[in-house]
């Protein structure tokens, strides 16, 4: 199993950046190839730069170019429920209906709901925003918390990207998590997307020249390889944070068994800033609010195509900042793909 996939229990907050269409390298498992028929570019039709880089990127995967959609979004980051069904998920669905994309049958509480996909994968693009904000009517008012990250079950802020993968389902409880029928699963992902739940992905970081490098280099390493080492940095800091110290032990566990070059702080500090972390292919790490460690080092870099995620609940709040959270500081200084998210999430 994929190390990036294992922390993601459950959907509803959470983002992945930058999808390849083959998952490939000496550091992976067989490759698994997505044919381009079957994956969807969303980009916004009010952003030159969002259509520039799905063009781009239909390019580089040979993604024929009317599975390129463009709808006209408000501008920025966080959008609201209202605004999430008018502007995308109700056009897009007519787009899937129109175009045979889906098949949908109606289930015994009379809501519409996908039995068959032929297009199987979203990736959305820079200029689309990612974050749903939490609607507060929805919440008793002697329950709502409103600090600004207050974590609360019974929200239903959620990320763009999360609610996509359930375009089809005709209606949902928005509040709370929603099971990943993903996780744990070992079968190659074509053979997965029977679930009705689209598989969906983002083309996202600080800047258009970042997203644009982060398509060629998945695709340029696909052809290499990704060498270099795997570096995890464990957290230590009591029994609430177990479970996460757990998972990096496993991955651990599979770079020993894989061969990989892996280097582990079990210490309760992260790495410090100048620390050399040099080849790195691989990174997992937690537990800080922010960008530390060799990402405060300018010359610092990831390998080529390297895969890195930092464990923090609002990791993927600010994406597109270089120097905030972890997601936006990741891609910067080099990584290819990542995983965030944009709130509170449910594990």
């Amino acid at each position: 199993m994929n190390p990036l996939v294992m922390i993601l229990l459950t959907l509803r907050r959470s983002l992945f950046l930058a999808l390849p269409l083959l998952i490939h390298g000496q550091l992976l498992s067989k490759p698994t190839m997505l044919p381009p028929e079957t994956v969807v570019v969303l980009y916004n039709s009010e952003d030159e730069d969002s259509k520039g880089l799905a063009q781009h990127y239909a390019k580089a995967r040979a993604i024929p170019t009317g599975n390129l959609i463009g709808l006209p979004i408000p501008l920025g980051n966080e959008i609201s429920r209202e605004q999430f069904r008018q502007k995308i998920q109700t056009p897009l669905c007519r787009i899937f209906d129109d175009r045979n994309w889906w098949s949908r049958q109606t289930g015994p509480t009379g809501l519409k709901r996908p039995t068959s996909l032929k297009r199987k994968v979203l990736v959305t693009m820079l200029g689309v925003p990612f974050k749903i904000a939490r609607t507060l009517d929805t919440i008793p008012p002697d329950q709502v918390d409103k600090r600004p990250f207050a974590p609360n079950p019974k929200g239903n802020e959620a990320s763009v990207d999360s609610e996509l993968s359930l375009l089809g389902v005709e209606s949902y409880e928005l509040a709370g998590q929603i099971p990943n029928p993903y996780f744990g699963k070992d079968q190659p992902l074509m053979e997965l997307s029977n679930s009705g739940f689209l598989l969906v992905s983002r083309i996202d970081g600080p800047s258009l020249k970042t997203c644009k490098r982060m398509i060629d280099d998945a695709v340029a390493v696909e052809n290499k390889g990704l060498w270099g080492k795997a570096y995890l940095d464990l957290s230590r800091k009591g029994e609430k944070y177990e479970q996460g110290d757990q998972w990096l032990e496993e991955i651990a566990g599979m770079n020993k068994a894989a061969g990989i070059p892996c280097v582990v702080d079990r210490n309760i500090d992260t790495y410090v800033t100048n620390y050399p972390m040099s080849d790195a292919a691989l990174y997992f790490g937690w537990y800080s609010h922010h960008r530390n460690g060799p990402l405060l080092n300018d010359s610092f870099r990831f390998k080529r195509g390297a895969v890195a995620a930092h464990l923090h609940s609002y990791s993927a709040f600010e994406l597109q900042n270089p120097d905030r959270r972890w997601c936006g500081p990741i891609l910067d200084r080099g990584a290819t793909a990542t995983v965030g998210n944009v709130y509170e999430p449910f594990l």
